[in-house]
């Protein structure tokens, strides 16, 4: 049933089911900054959440119930999210792990240098939110802001051709 259920959502979302955003496992990619620039240009067109975590972050963790349910919610109407951990590569298993266990079947990557790619996404700490609309400009939602993300998901979520 899952299977059917990611690859109609790809069909629906004009990926592959390789690319789905609810995938049949859960899975960590390791990446440079620059794949994740791309990955987010791929979805031009669409809106874009990054979630940014840590392992050892207990709100990042607690939150994941939450984001997979608003991909869920609103893949439909053209979300994506990714999840990026800044954590170091030697802890990619511990990572894994706790996507595993909060069930996370997203595109989820391990930037794999953390205190560059931290620099460069302009992130003091996690959890982090990034919103891009669907002509690829961005809000950056820190620590102190990331609960005010959801309602601006939504708003751009309603804007189907961009603001008026």
């Amino acid at each position: 049933m899952r299977r059917i259920f990611a690859a109609m959502l790809a069909l629906f979302l004009g990926v592959s089911s390789a690319h789905a955003q609810l995938k049949d496992s859960v899975t960590l990619e390791v990446v440079k900054y620059e794949a994740l620039g791309k990955e987010v240009l791929k979805h031009r067109g669409k809106v874009v959440m990054i979630d940014i975590w840590g392992v050892n972050c207990v709100p990042c963790i607690a939150k994941f119930p939450h984001v997979v349910e608003l991909q869920r919610k609103y893949a439909k109407d053209g979300l994506v999210i990714l999840t990026v951990t800044l954590d170091a590569v030697e802890d990619q298993e511990d990572a894994l792990k706790r996507l595993i266990q909060k069930k996370v079947p997203l595109t989820n990557f391990l930037l794999e240098d953390a205190a560059t790619a931290q620099q460069k996404l302009r992130v003091e700490g996690v959890p982090a939110v990034y919103l891009f609309d669907r002509q690829g400009r961005w809000t950056l939602f820190p620590s102190a802001q990331v609960d005010k993300a959801d309602e601006k998901l939504v708003e751009l979520l309603q804007e189907k051709n961009g603001p008026r």
